[in-house]
């Protein structure tokens, strides 16, 4: 008989969890061992790891790749513009409320 339990070996739970908890057994650390051991660290974070350090078991800080949160930042700006421009277009049903020259002077208008 198959075990159709919440946590079955194919479960998306089990999977979640085991990643979840997989992740942060290896790749956190204490403050205190982070000190200790900065320079293997360094090397994990260059091989593109990500460490996150803690202090009285709550995440305060991580160390990441260097451009990769610049990455991140840049992506969610782009998806905010994305949604911006599709509020836009939903508000005005497809039209444009300004004309292409009434948008170069608001533009240029803060321009010396």
């Amino acid at each position: 008989m198959e075990n159709r339990g919440l946590l079955n070996d194919r479960s998306p739970r089990k999977t979640l969890w085991s990643k979840i908890i997989s992740e942060f057994a290896m790749n956190s650390f204490t403050a205190r061992e982070a000190k200790a051991r900065f320079d293997e660290l360094l090397d994990r974070v260059a091989q593109g790891e990500q460490i996150v350090i803690t202090r009285y078991e709550e995440r305060v800080a991580r160390m990441v790749p260097e451009g990769e949160r610049e990455r991140a930042d840049i992506q969610e700006a782009v998806a905010g513009l994305r949604q911006l421009q599709e509020d836009i277009r939903r508000r005005t049903h497809g039209e444009a409320k300004l004309s292409d020259v009434e948008v170069l002077d608001a533009v240029n208008e803060g321009r010396p």
